[in-house]
């Protein structure tokens, strides 16, 4: 609809080919805008279609006369691919950024959160949950443990069936200290996060149905593994007083 638009403006203006040539590029640029590259590549594609038949000589055929023409041709093909590439890469870029931002803040008031919560003996559940929230998970839990990978505690559970209490990945993870990631639905995905400080695992965070990326979810785990530690170092002075 753009090359078309823009086709008939410059035949009724009778613009000249350079003219014409800008304008089309213009269209091209408005469509990687608003509609993503694939779009853009089409547009390009169509303008220069256009370009060719209603203003090359012999104009009315795809006949092309004069050799300038082809390399004139073959530059507006190339130019405005190019900038169909650039603009969506720009844009890509930026969405990135966004996340990237988002995340960064998103981490900074769990930081807060969990600082908050684990100020006094206890409230090691809510600081699962809030840890839960920001990774935007369906449902989930905090697994404890006690000697080795043996269970002593799921505080922090969020949703129905969020945690079953034969679940061998939980153990699993416990032993070996590393991320596993299961494929739920939606193109989501269930993850159990170890929660180690010291290179010693003492949980693990169970995670179902996050979209949030590996970097999200391994900054998540040290924090809960922060505040875990400051859980059990609080209640040891509780007792020892």
């Amino acid at each position: 609809a753009g090359s078309a638009g823009a086709t008939v403006l410059g035949r009724w203006l009778h613009a000249n080919t350079t003219t014409i040539g800008f304008v089309y590029l213009v269209v091209v640029l408005l469509v990687a805008v608003r509609f993503g590259l694939v779009a853009s590549t089409v547009a390009s594609l169509a303008a220069t279609a256009c370009y060719n038949f209603f203003f090359l000589e012999p104009v009315g055929t795809f006949t092309i006369v004069d050799p300038a023409n082809w390399i004139a041709l073959a530059t507006f093909l190339l130019a405005s691919v190019a900038v169909s590439r650039l603009v969506t890469r720009a844009q890509r870029r930026a969405a990135d950024a966004d996340a990237r931002r988002a995340e960064i803040e998103a981490l900074y008031d769990l930081s807060i959160d969990l600082f908050t919560a684990t100020n006094r003996v206890g409230a090691l559940g809510e600081a699962a949950g809030k840890a839960l929230k920001t990774l935007g998970a369906r449902a989930g839990g905090l697994v404890l443990f006690g000697n080795g990978a043996a269970r002593a505690d799921i505080v922090g559970v969020m949703g129905e069936n969020a945690l079953q209490p034969d679940d061998p990945l939980v153990e699993t993870v416990g032993r070996r200290g590393e991320t596993a990631e299961v494929p739920a639905e939606g193109g989501a995905r269930d993850v159990y996060l170890p929660v180690a400080v010291g290179g010693k695992t003492s949980g693990v965070l169970v995670v179902r149905g996050t979209r949030a990326d590996r970097s999200a979810l391994e900054s998540v785990g040290r924090l809960v593994a922060v505040a875990v530690e400051r859980e059990r170092f609080l209640w040891e002075r509780a007792h020892l007083d």
